[in-house]
């Protein structure tokens, strides 16, 4: 299409996702790219088709609302977790039918230009993609993880979802905005033809700089889910390692979906641990998180060598970044991308715990070096990974799509 034909897009639809605007990472994501699309003049809705929110969330939030500029609503009765199997399904199917009538209705008042859809589910891609053509609009894909390189999607079934998203599916949208370089160059060999735009990590480095330090002891930070639970004993592992552990504490900050996940593996640190040096925290309000974040003498984001790693770029690493604090890290994926060791992060160049345990031996033993390590990195998130610097962006490749 010739730009004297295209239509400008200004609004912004994003599908697929469930819990705006209560969550962590992908939540964060989801906002902070709305955010950038309304720095770029656009007006961004956020549909979701079925509550997920558990009852012991607190919350002045409702069903229907705006939050940080952009429209949300949910499709349902309320997005609180339903209890009961039969009042669950019964909500699903109700939120299915009620989405498609809403994205009708915006069709038909002009609201719903584009759409970015969230979601590795063949099922729910495949419907999303037959709305858009029914009712005239281009899907970009926002594309954060490689499916078929999961463990938690090895199942046959999985395996099977994941073979008809990756072979069949993704092609047929009009593009994806992967979060990493494997991830781009894995649409454009399976859609050659079709948009591909990387956007990285993304945070809000002005929310970040109104937070004032405040710490109260020397320690290092690691943050993660239960789910990384051989990540976090590599943590641990290294931090025994280390020849200054003395010097610094440990803080986890893991999150999970059961209390006795953490009474639990607050026993492994009691018994393993049992001066108390390393500190275990979970689900904590997400201003504390920042200040946590802010406090700390360096943030540890250690990635393994697989695909699943080489693919994804933890949302966490803007967030680090953008403390000024130094960054330890492992070479792999986007790393070697964006960072040079000893200059804007500290890097282990294997996944190996002694080496690792020596990048964080740097801090105390380099304090002040250490501290510019972490002021370059802060600059480089500047350049690279403040949300605002994505807007006009996202919005002229979204635009491109039509």
């Amino acid at each position: 299409m010739s730009k004297e034909n295209m239509k400008e897009v200004k609004s912004v639809v994003f599908l697929g996702d469930s819990g705006f605007p209560v969550g962590l990472a992908h939540i964060q994501r989801m906002t902070l790219m709305g955010r950038a699309l309304i720095e770029a003049g656009c007006e961004v809705r956020v549909v979701c088709r079925y509550g997920v929110w558990r009852k012991n969330v607190k919350t002045d939030y409702g069903k229907e609302g705006i939050h940080e500029g952009i429209h949300y609503k949910y499709t349902v009765d309320s997005p609180f977790r339903q209890e009961g199997f039969i009042s669950r399904q019964y909500q699903r199917l109700k939120g299915l039918i009620n989405e498609f009538f809403y994205l009708i209705k915006l069709k038909k008042e002009g609201s719903i230009d584009a759409a970015v859809l969230s979601t590795m589910n063949f099922t729910d891609a495949l419907r999303y993609k037959l709305y858009s053509v029914f009712l005239g609009f281009p899907i970009a894909l926002s594309l954060l993880e490689m499916a078929s390189a999961l463990d938690r999607r090895s199942s046959i079934s999985m395996r099977i979802q994941n073979w008809l998203m990756e072979k069949w599916l993704l092609k047929r949208f009009e593009g994806a905005m992967p979060i990493s370089n494997k991830l781009c160059e894995f649409y454009a060999d399976i859609a050659p033809n079709k948009g591909n735009m990387k956007v990285p990590v993304i945070c809000d480095y002005d929310t970040f700089a109104e937070v004032k330090r405040n710490p109260q002891e020397p320690y290092f930070l690691y943050c993660a889910s239960i789910s990384f639970m051989d990540v976090v004993e590599f943590v641990l592992d290294s931090y025994q390692n280390m020849k200054n552990k003395d010097k610094f504490k440990l803080y986890l900050l893991i999150g999970v979906r059961e209390q006795w996940q953490f009474e639990e593996l607050q026993e492994k640190l009691n018994k393993r641990f049992p001066k108390g040096n390393v500190r275990l925290f979970s689900n904590v309000p997400y201003q504390e998180l920042m200040q946590l974040f802010t406090d700390a003498q360096a943030l540890l984001i250690p990635l393994r060598h697989t695909v699943e790693d080489t693919a994804r770029f933890p949302h966490k690493i803007g967030e680090y970044l953008a403390t000024g604090n130094p960054v330890i890290t492992t070479n792999v994926g986007e790393i070697s991308a964006y960072f040079e060791d000893e200059v804007t992060a500290l890097i282990s160049q294997k996944y190996d715990v002694e080496e690792f345990a020596q990048k964080m031996d740097y801090v105390p033993d380099n304090l002040e070096q250490a501290r510019k390590v972490g002021i370059q990195g802060k600059e480089l998130g500047e350049r690279n990974f403040h949300f605002k610097v994505y807007g006009q962006k996202m919005k002229q490749f979204l635009q491109d799509l039509k």
